[in-house]
């Protein structure tokens, strides 16, 4: 398992090892993961930097970065089969920051770092960085119990499928564009590769003739 590149958090994404069978063997272990490491952070937090902003993110960075490789390949080398990996381990990844984000003994330590003595010890950039996750606590719902947290994190799954949802429709849209141009005085100026690349789309879309002086071109 731990071969599998989605792991390599830390490095730059392998995307020439990546493989759609890598998805959802890895989000899955790492939402596991993250969610232990929740529970045992929870036991063990207290009002420093380092038991909460730091713990937070040494916490949170691996799954972040897997997901984060995931969805920048479903833009770019979208498939039917990434699709169906993302859209498989999506709730999952959802609701795991969302625990994350509402956990209330971690908000509970972060403010307490704020409004304690140890505050005047941290440097601008610490306390900007406390400042922004207690921010993040309070929009992610963390007062929220009951009906009420449920139905936040309906919203939030809902959300989170809608995004996708068009972002694969754009992606459909612009694969299925083209541009046909018949006219050569429309295309003047353009390089004499560039028209060939464009005769060989014509070609490809089943234009019979397309060639690179006479056209059509597809763009």
């Amino acid at each position: 398992m731990d071969a599998n590149p989605l792991f390599d958090c830390g490095r730059p994404p392998a995307f020439d090892r990546i493989t759609v069978g890598h998805v959802e063997p890895a989000i899955r272990t790492l939402v596991e993961r993250t969610a232990a490491g929740l529970a045992e952070l929870e036991r063990n937090v207290a009002p420093t930097f380092a038991a909460t902003a730091d713990a937070l993110a040494a916490l949170t960075e691996p799954l972040g970065f897997a997901w984060g490789v995931v969805n920048h390949l479903n833009m770019v080398r979208n498939s039917p089969a990434l699709r169906a990996a993302h859209q498989a381990v999506q709730p999952q990844v959802v609701d795991c920051f969302l625990a994350v984000a509402q956990s209330a003994p971690l908000y509970r330590a972060l403010r307490q770092l704020r409004d304690g003595p140890g505050w005047s010890g941290l440097d601008p950039v610490q306390q900007r960085i406390v400042a922004c996750q207690i921010r993040d606590a309070e929009l992610a719902g963390v007062a929220l119990t009951g009906a009420a947290r449920d139905r936040f994190q309906a919203i939030e799954r809902e959300l989170a499928e809608l995004a996708t949802a068009f972002s694969n429709r754009v992606i459909d849209a612009t694969k299925a564009f083209a541009l046909v141009l018949t006219d050569p005085a429309e295309i003047d100026g353009l390089p004499a590769s560039a028209r060939a690349q464009a005769a060989a789309a014509a070609q490809r879309a089943g234009t019979a003739g397309a060639t690179a002086e006479a056209g059509p071109w597809r763009i």
